[in-house]
């Protein structure tokens, strides 16, 4: 299965605007509205925590603007992970070993908790969505500097200079 083509607008947003890899079309979004939300309903999304995650996600691409429908399985999708990796957290704060006994009760060795591989695991799955949103620290960095603008440079005697002799 091939990736999907990513909007331009998208690419300016995480920096990785190149020509080469520019469609050079506006791929219209389908921007989800508050009305929209209100209304949506995801079998995914079954804890309180994981609803509250979603909409808070949702609120915040939607101040930005970037919050289209066809994201919006990959953000309930992000809080039934952040949820899962919470519950594995809590398991691993119990003990992060198991002691293994034999017949005779005779300790024998450790068992780690499987929910310490579980919680790596969604984390790196975590990090990849948010990548895909701006949610880690770098993309916000991105998008902050695609949204401010450009401050003037300071006038040097050397363009004064150069103004002048252009004149």
């Amino acid at each position: 299965m091939a990736r999907y083509k990513l909007p331009d607008e998208v690419k300016i947003l995480r920096g990785t605007a190149q020509p080469c890899r520019m469609s050079g079309k506006v791929q219209a979004l389908c921007p989800a509205t508050p009305e929209f939300l209100e209304t949506y309903n995801n079998p995914l999304l079954t804890t309180d925590f994981a609803k509250q995650f979603f909409v808070n996600k949702c609120n915040y691409l939607l101040k930005l603007g970037m919050l289209d429908i066809t994201y919006l399985d990959d953000l309930a999708t992000l809080a039934v992970y952040v949820d899962e990796r919470n519950a594995a957290i809590d398991s691993i704060k119990k003990g992060k070993f198991r002691t293994n006994h034999d017949v005779n009760g005779n300790l024998i060795g450790y068992i780690p908790n499987p929910n310490i591989k579980y919680a790596r695991d969604l984390t790196m799955m975590i990090n990849e969505i948010n990548a895909k949103f701006g949610f880690t620290p770098v993309d916000r960095l991105k998008l902050n500097s695609v949204a401010a603008p450009a401050a003037q440079p300071a006038e040097t005697p050397r363009s004064k200079l150069l103004k002048k002799l252009k004149k």
